[in-house]
């Protein structure tokens, strides 16, 4: 992403603040010079220093950006007045006109939903002397735009995982974000899998937003996927004696000799890996005859949500809530003990 312009910055925030003004009060006239938002010489030069790292994540309502300024990293989530975080390293931090305005270029802000037009135009005084004017407050008008909320980070952000592990450390942490009722042992998984950089990936976050139990589950299903070939080329390289890498192996198996597991016997493998403390978790949460393996069960779980009729028998009810957020918190477990093992 790179820097950002102050000046164009300015500019952004002008323009959407004139746009709802106009947009509400027809024929209103708004003058603004020669910029919205007053900085000072250090702040212009701060703002000069401050490099955005990745693209903006989007998370429903939410928007997340990494900056960083003087070797340090920093987490910048916009749309959200209360957002906190329970993580002792997580620092908060007073935001200044630098970070804002970086922050609000760089992620598009919007004016705040219900912001009072008049009120906005009213905040646009007339100064006294325009010869002399360098902008506005900062506190005076970021009461209409969307909240911005920074937060200083324990470790420099090399990848995008790790802006993701922190992205998905703020959503725990925040109940009122998520729109599936995870009890805190869940939640907990959550945090487990969201700290190995191994198993973190866009799935994984995916179904922490989910807004049904059987999304949740399918999102988390697919973070196995990548390993389904793994218990067999475990297999071969003791066999064998390989010693290439899984990943170097698998991508061989595919690009060479277009094979591919089984994905039934797949699932059945990897979770006949699973710890005996972790298959006992499972086996308590069982309600058919105990004949079947986990892994078949959780593949035709799959099955019934993937294809038509998990519509016509209405799959989500299936299972009650406890139940769902159980297998959740049980699946969470497997990534990691799976993802620990298959390397």
């Amino acid at each position: 992403m790179g820097k950002i312009k102050i000046n164009e910055a300015n500019s952004y925030l002008e323009e959407r603040f004139k746009e709802y003004i106009n947009n509400n009060i027809p024929d209103s006239i708004i003058k603004v010079e020669p910029r919205l938002i007053y900085l000072t010489e250090e702040q212009f030069k701060k703002a000069s220093k401050i490099n955005i790292k990745f693209d903006v994540l989007k998370i429903l309502t939410l928007k997340f950006l990494i900056i960083e300024f003087e070797s340090v990293d920093y987490i910048i989530v916009i749309g959200h007045d209360d957002i906190n975080c329970e993580n002792d390293d997580i620092t908060s931090i007073d935001i200044d006109e630098a970070f804002y305005l970086t922050a609000a270029l760089a992620s598009n802000i919007n004016i705040r939903e219900g912001s009072n037009a008049y009120e906005m135009l009213n905040a646009i005084y007339e100064p006294e002397d325009p010869t002399i004017f360098q902008g506005y407050e900062l506190d005076t008008l970021s009461i209409y735009f969307e909240p911005i909320k920074i937060f200083q980070l324990p470790e420099i952000c090399e990848k995008p995982t790790v802006f993701k592990k922190y992205v998905g450390s703020f959503l725990m942490y925040n109940k009122e974000l998520l729109l599936l009722p995870f009890t805190q042992k869940t939640k907990q998984a959550y945090l487990d899998v969201f700290s190995d950089l191994n198993c973190m990936n866009e799935n994984i976050l995916n179904s922490s937003v989910a807004y049904c139990w059987r999304y949740c589950f399918l999102d988390i299903y697919r973070c196995l996927e990548p390993k389904f070939t793994y218990p067999c080329i475990k297999q071969l390289k003791d066999k064998l004696s390989i010693t290439h890498a899984s990943s170097v192996i698998d991508d061989s198996l595919s690009s060479i000799l277009n094979w591919r597991a089984k994905e039934e016997n797949s699932m059945i493998a990897l979770f006949e890996s699973l710890s005996p403390s972790l298959k006992t978790e499972f086996e308590s949460c069982r309600k058919d005859d105990g004949i079947e393996k986990i892994g078949k069960l959780i593949y035709k779980l799959r099955n019934a949500i993937v294809h038509h009729y998990s519509v016509e028998d209405n799959i989500e009810d299936a299972k009650t809530v406890e139940e769902w957020d159980s297998l959740v918190c049980l699946m969470l477990k497997s990534i990691k003990e799976i993802y620990t093992l298959y390397v």
